[in-house]
């Protein structure tokens, strides 16, 4: 019985040829000999390929636009690469259309149908928590099968042959973490959020392994928040009843806010008595008292460098362009931890 839906990929691999030459073929061009059309042809009809037409269409038509999906734009980190994104593709003459997930993958494939249906020229895609933790992938493996420019950023589809760009979260940890050591912090606690995402998970890893290079880890000390933003009762828990905890890296600003707001309140000296540094370098990060050191991932660059590398692939569709780019971290030193000297 002839198999349903199969996909340009699947059908390229029973042909065994390249999905470029299953596309050329069923578009008739002049660079494929007509034995192959003839070979090419009759497959698909036997195993009822259907075209991708939204794609087709928008692999067709130039539209001077890219599309963006985001999983929310209430965290400054997002807010930044949306900007960098934006004033890049200004300056290469795109126009940007932004769709929010909301971090549900659901609507994650709705954005990405919405933005395919002829409106861009291709796509940023940072996945929902959702969608990572589900590990699904098809929405945008489809794209990538019928030769749409897709660039992911910050989070990783793994197992995906796409282009991407993410800030060094292992590093970023693994830095932060060796700094409070070498302030002399020995207790030193991790407080994370959305455990499930690729991005926490790098930094759970860096953390780690500068705890037990440096003999200090103890399993104990890393501690999972479900919703950070009512995290506070647990945050003077963990401090009651840990009191030997010196220094606190949390893996996003809210975190960073809410631990030290519980340390004054419980009366704790910030830097002397504990220290902490967040994520992500928000104006929040800036403007609290104490002014909160941070992990600055660039975010604004990040952007930009995702807006060059999917017009790169838009305006070259002929070049493989398949890069993993790495924008490098910078730790900020402010009043919650000590000064260097």
């Amino acid at each position: 019985m002839a198999k349903k839906n199969i996909t340009i990929k699947e059908l390229a691999g029973i042909l065994n040829v390249s999905i470029s030459t299953v596309s050329k073929a069923l578009n008739d061009s002049s660079e494929i000999g007509a034995r192959t059309k003839i070979r090419v042809r009759e497959t698909a009809e036997l195993y009822n390929y259907q075209p991708n037409f939204i794609a087709k269409s928008l692999k067709n038509k130039s539209t001077k636009t890219i599309g963006v999906v985001v999983p929310n734009i209430l965290n400054y980190f997002f807010v930044k690469i949306l900007y960098g994104i934006e004033k890049e593709a200004r300056r290469m003459g795109y126009k940007v259309v932004t769709c929010i997930s909301h971090e549900s993958y659901e609507s994650e494939v709705n954005n990405v149908t919405t933005l395919t249906n002829g409106q861009v020229d291709g796509l940023l895609i940072c996945p929902s928590e959702e969608t990572q933790n589900k590990v699904q992938y098809d929405h945008v493996q489809q794209l990538l099968d019928s030769g749409i420019p897709v660039v992911t950023f910050d989070r990783t589809m793994d197992n995906l042959k796409c282009s991407r760009v993410v800030s060094d979260d292992f590093d970023a940890a693994f830095n932060a973490t060796n700094q409070l050591i070498s302030q002399g912090s020995k207790t030193i606690a991790l407080f994370t959020a959305h455990k499930g995402l690729s991005v926490m998970q790098e930094r759970i890893k860096g953390f780690t392994k500068s705890m037990l290079d440096n003999n200090l880890y103890n399993e104990g000390n890393i501690f999972h928040f479900p919703l950070p933003a009512d995290s506070e009762l647990l945050i003077k828990n963990i401090l009651v009843q840990n009191k030997k905890i010196d220094a606190v890296l949390t893996i996003d600003e809210i975190l960073s806010v809410k631990t030290i707001k519980i340390a004054q309140q419980l009366g704790l000296s910030i830097p002397f008595e504990i220290k902490v540094i967040g994520f992500s370098n928000g104006e929040i990060s800036k403007e609290y008292h104490p002014s909160i050191s941070s992990v600055d991932q660039r975010a604004e660059d990040m952007g930009l460098t995702a807006a060059q590398l999917l017009i790169e692939k838009i305006e070259n569709p002929d070049k493989l362009i398949e890069e993993a780019i790495v924008v490098k971290s910078i730790l900020i030193h402010r009043e919650s931890t000590l000064p260097i000297l």
